[in-house]
Protein backbone atom coordinates (compact mmCIF):
# COMPACT_ATOMS: atom_id res chain seq x y z
CA UNK A 1 0.00 0.00 0.00
CA UNK A 2 1.02 3.53 -0.75
CA UNK A 3 1.70 6.53 1.46
CA UNK A 4 -1.69 7.84 3.11
CA UNK A 5 -2.13 11.63 1.23
CA UNK A 6 -1.17 14.80 3.05
CA UNK A 7 -4.45 16.44 4.45
CA UNK A 8 -4.47 20.69 4.60
CA UNK A 9 -4.22 21.61 7.86
CA UNK A 10 -5.86 25.21 6.83
CA UNK A 11 -9.74 23.71 7.06
CA UNK A 12 -12.16 24.31 9.52
CA UNK A 13 -11.81 20.67 11.01
CA UNK A 14 -8.13 21.87 12.01
CA UNK A 15 -9.27 24.96 13.79
CA UNK A 16 -12.22 23.82 15.64
CA UNK A 17 -9.63 21.20 16.86
CA UNK A 18 -7.67 23.76 18.01
CA UNK A 19 -9.78 26.25 19.45
CA UNK A 20 -10.11 26.40 23.54
CA UNK A 21 -13.55 25.88 25.02
CA UNK A 22 -12.59 26.48 28.78
CA UNK A 23 -14.90 30.02 28.56
CA UNK A 24 -17.69 28.39 26.83
CA UNK A 25 -17.47 25.61 29.56
CA UNK A 26 -17.46 28.06 32.13
CA UNK A 27 -20.29 29.75 30.82
CA UNK A 28 -22.66 26.72 30.74
CA UNK A 29 -21.72 25.59 34.20
CA UNK A 30 -22.53 28.84 35.67
CA UNK A 31 -25.58 29.41 34.01
CA UNK A 32 -26.49 25.21 34.74
CA UNK A 33 -25.72 26.13 38.60
CA UNK A 34 -27.81 29.37 38.56
CA UNK A 35 -30.59 27.83 37.14
CA UNK A 36 -30.68 25.05 39.96
CA UNK A 37 -30.18 27.50 42.83
CA UNK A 38 -32.92 30.02 41.70
CA UNK A 39 -30.77 32.36 39.92
CA UNK A 40 -28.27 35.04 40.56
CA UNK A 41 -29.05 37.75 42.50
CA UNK A 42 -27.17 40.31 40.85
CA UNK A 43 -30.06 41.54 38.96
CA UNK A 44 -32.87 41.11 41.50
CA UNK A 45 -33.82 44.72 43.12
CA UNK A 46 -33.28 45.05 47.19
CA UNK A 47 -36.75 45.61 47.75
CA UNK A 48 -38.00 42.36 46.34
CA UNK A 49 -35.33 40.35 48.47
CA UNK A 50 -36.30 41.78 51.88
CA UNK A 51 -39.70 42.72 53.66
CA UNK A 52 -40.77 43.79 56.97
CA UNK A 53 -42.67 41.45 58.41
CA UNK A 54 -46.25 43.46 59.63
CA UNK A 55 -47.98 40.04 61.11
CA UNK A 56 -49.50 40.12 63.82
CA UNK A 57 -47.80 36.92 65.00
CA UNK A 58 -44.54 38.68 64.99
CA UNK A 59 -42.31 38.37 67.36
CA UNK A 60 -41.66 42.67 67.70
CA UNK A 61 -44.94 43.29 67.99
CA UNK A 62 -46.49 40.68 70.64
CA UNK A 63 -42.36 42.46 73.07
CA UNK A 64 -43.96 45.44 72.45
CA UNK A 65 -47.71 44.88 73.55
CA UNK A 66 -46.17 43.20 76.62
CA UNK A 67 -44.10 46.18 77.45
CA UNK A 68 -46.61 48.77 77.17
CA UNK A 69 -49.11 46.51 79.24
CA UNK A 70 -46.06 46.13 82.06
CA UNK A 71 -45.87 49.98 81.70
CA UNK A 72 -49.37 50.96 82.06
Amino acid sequence: MGKKAKTSRKGKKAWRANISTEDIDNFFEKSTKDALTGGSLAHVETDSLFFVDKSKGSLFILLRDLITRLIA
